[in-house]
């Protein structure tokens, strides 16, 4: 196992903007196994990069989506960031083996959800204005071990919808 070594994937074809007066949703299922603690991942929405992460940070500049490091102990958090001006929030501990269940509503440029297992997360450090991206953002999944593990991501599909 060699440290930020992991899958890392975009869904290249599929664009979606954050639009005043448009709404934004974006939602998926997953699950880690094998030392689920000792894992990098992201889940969500980034501009298109050819490494989502690399050497256990996220590389893209605009995002919004969901993150653990793998400092984290499997702590997830809701993260947005545009321009390179990042913030995220704590949204709950993960268990090995346990599906979680994820969402993201962006609604224009002024309000962004997260949900954790269908309950909306209360958002102390994101600011909609400051944080929500407005260029080109595209479906993005990846999992890098730190080195000691072979994490393994389970996706049970996902899904976008934009409406203006």
């Amino acid at each position: 196992t060699t440290q930020h070594q992991g899958a890392q994937t975009q869904h290249q074809t599929a664009r979606f903007f954050c639009k005043a007066g448009g709404k934004l949703y974006w939602h998926t299922r997953f699950k880690i196994v094998d030392t689920f603690d000792k894992a990098n991942i992201f889940l969500g929405m980034g501009t298109l990069d050819t490494a989502i992460l690399t050497t256990g940070a996220l590389a893209v500049t605009d995002f919004i989506g969901f993150t653990i490091s793998t400092a984290g102990a499997g702590a997830l958090k809701c993260r947005s960031c545009k321009g390179g001006v990042a913030q995220s929030d704590t949204a709950l501990t993960i268990a090995e083996d346990t599906f979680v269940d994820l969402a993201i509503v962006v609604d224009g440029v002024s309000e962004i959800q997260f949900w954790v297992n269908n309950v909306r997360k209360t958002l102390t450090n994101i600011v909609a204005a400051t944080h929500i991206p407005v260029g080109a953002l595209y479906p993005a999944f990846g999992c890098e071990t730190d080195g000691t593990n072979d994490p393994i991501m389970h996706v049970q599909g996902f899904q976008v919808l934009q409406s203006y």
